[in-house]
């Protein structure tokens, strides 16, 4: 017998939920209906704009050079430290160029 009561307690709540949810869009379509001149809400959808090959390429670029710049700001001073599987640079180390400089350049 409980089973049956919490299964009609479910339907029950199941509906009360369809209900609560239909009644305010009805009584909404039924409100601007009576409004003279009320016209429905329409979207104009406009698709994004595209990036063109060149531009995609040189933004590319400017993101690998300044990776580039950003490994060799941070890495270790020793070149035969660190792990084989880091992205080790073996340019000279500039510290005065890397705390000097604040942002990378996208140059």
């Amino acid at each position: 017998m409980p089973r049956y009561c919490l299964a009609l307690l479910g339907l029950l709540a199941g509906a009360g939920w369809i209900i609560a949810a239909t009644v305010p869009a009805l009584a909404q379509g039924e409100a601007a209906s009576d409004a003279e001149g009320s016209k429905p809400l329409r979207l104009t959808v406009r698709p994004s704009g595209f990036d063109a090959d060149a531009e995609n390429q040189a933004r590319q670029e400017r993101l690998l050079r300044r990776l580039e710049q950003a490994d060799y700001s941070v890495r270790s001073i020793c070149v035969n430290c660190g792990d084989a599987w880091k992205h080790q640079t073996y340019a000279p180390f500039n510290p005065l160029q890397s705390l000097g400089m604040p942002h990378p350049s996208d140059d």
